[in-house]
């Protein structure tokens, strides 16, 4: 997934029943899916755990992503890294 892809998906557009993620906003313009391997579904269920909301940068510089985003930050090294320990997986390539 590229990265605009990874930060605008939403909850919605991620089934874990058919393993696939919609993709709406992708760089030519066309919807695409990408799959869910076991890992990713692991990893995946543990962000929705987490229940992080995106945040304003400042009172004048709203964030206008949606309160359902996956991705709800931004800077993912640390939180990443985080899940990735928590859902057990080893050896992830980015």
């Amino acid at each position: 997934m590229r990265r605009n892809e990874q930060y605008t998906l939403v909850w919605s557009d991620v089934d874990f029943e058919q393993k696939v993620m919609r993709l709406r906003k992708t760089k030519n313009g066309k919807p695409r899916d990408a799959y869910i391997i076991r890992d990713e579904a692991r990893a995946l269920k543990q962000i929705k755990m987490l229940s992080l909301e995106r945040r304003d940068r400042s009172r004048t510089q709203p964030n206008r992503a949606p309160k359902n985003t996956v991705f709800a930050k931004a800077e993912n090294k640390k939180w990443w890294n985080a899940v990735l320990n928590r859902a057990k997986i080893k050896n992830y390539l980015a």
